[in-house]
């Protein structure tokens, strides 16, 4: 299994690829957040490839900090409901002036 992350602020998103051996993009689902209403849904083309696309609306948000863990929980649960075991070794945020270990 392959996961990509894009950890942008405005539309972040993963791909997870579960080709053994090469890659296939047929084996690919890619998640994504969205703060439009209409994507916050699932989208495939079931007779033409088994690819999909989920999007998820963004939770609202108080401060930065919030705005980044909610983005890094995210993906943890994507990446959890893929995986039986799954490490994660570093959770950082940063925000200017005031960088964050976790």
């Amino acid at each position: 299994m392959k996961i990509g992350i894009d950890y942008s602020l405005s539309s972040p998103g993963v791909c997870v690829n579960t080709s053994e051996g090469e890659f296939k993009y047929e084996d690919c689902t890619f998640y994504f957040l969205t703060n439009t209403k209409k994507y916050d849904a699932t989208f495939c083309r079931p007779f033409v490839t088994n690819v999909r696309y989920i999007g998820t609306s963004h939770k609202p948000y108080t401060s930065e900090p919030e705005r980044y863990s909610q983005i890094a929980d995210w993906v943890v649960d994507i990446i959890k409901k893929h995986t039986k075991e799954y490490q994660i070794k570093h959770k950082y945020f940063y925000w200017p002036g005031n960088p964050t270990f976790k």
